[in-house]
């Protein structure tokens, strides 16, 4: 088990080292930029409180604390759309290609023939994708302390650590959600389209809750709602209500995902 989970995270290493590098590249340039932001800020407020409530909202634009706190402005500019979009994209190829993928490539034969049960073989695959989210949240989080400490930054450090948990949560529930589609298709291809166009739906559902009040609703079947970096700053807390979400989809779409893959007849394929 230990083995596959070694030569999975191989196979995958130069994606999570693209990721990981361009998150903390994006980070580096956005703390690099805030102290300019920060001394211009009277102005820039200015500017930003000619925008629609509505607009702020729904990009998480806080138009009062935007430039005057680190937290506040890589919450609103990095962490809520860059961010979980980057490592959602890297999270849906590496389960896409957990079993669809071997699937496809039609090297699936060779794993089924290890002396490995496919609950094992199935634990082995989830656990490669579960240690690309923690490498690539270390990195691209936990990164934002050293940074801000080498451009004399001061923040919360606490609204890091909220942040990093919360997007440990949301990462995971989509990484089941397609770990689960990953069991069901042959096609990786199949199930990038279907991952990506449900992350979409989701993003586009939470901004048009934000526009108009009769849509408000439509938040609730989103992502993006459920994790918000901005609030989480704000309110240096993690609504319950989001864990308990992240938590149960990513339980239930993992058991799916267990029980399709071991009924699933792949030897006929």
């Amino acid at each position: 088990m230990i083995n596959i989970i070694l030569k999975s995270l191989k196979q995958r290493r130069l994606s999570i080292i693209i990721y990981s590098l361009f998150s903390l590249a994006m980070l580096t340039l956005y703390s690099s930029l805030f102290p300019s932001f920060q001394a211009e800020s009277q102005s820039f407020s200015e500017v930003f409180k000619n925008l629609p409530e509505a607009i702020s909202k729904a990009f998480g634009i806080n138009q009062t604390t935007f430039f005057n706190y680190y937290d506040n402005f890589l919450s609103s500019e990095f962490y809520s759309l860059t961010w979980p979009l980057v490592f959602s994209i890297l999270l849906i190829s590496s389960a896409g290609n957990a079993i669809a993928g071997e699937i496809d490539k039609g090297t699936i034969q060779i794993l089924l023939a290890m002396p490995v049960s496919r609950m094992k073989l199935f634990w082995s695959k989830y656990l490669t994708g579960l240690l690309e989210l923690i490498i690539f949240i270390a990195t691209s989080t936990l990164a934002a302390v050293p940074i801000a400490l080498f451009y004399d930054i001061s923040f919360n450090h606490t609204s890091i650590y909220l942040i990093t948990i919360s997007g440990a949560l949301f990462g995971l529930a989509v990484y089941s959600i397609t770990f689960m589609l990953s069991a069901i298709f042959s096609e990786r291809s199949r199930v990038y389209a279907i991952s990506g166009a449900l992350l979409v739906i989701m993003y586009v559902a939470n901004i048009f809750a934000s526009l108009k009040e009769s849509w408000s609703d439509l938040k609730y079947i989103s992502f993006f709602h459920y994790f918000n970096a901005s609030a989480i700053v704000t309110d240096q807390k993690i609504e319950p209500i989001s864990i308990i979400i992240f938590l149960s989809i990513s339980l239930i779409f993992t058991i799916l995902a267990l029980a399709i893959f071991s009924r699933r007849d792949i030897a006929v394929e």
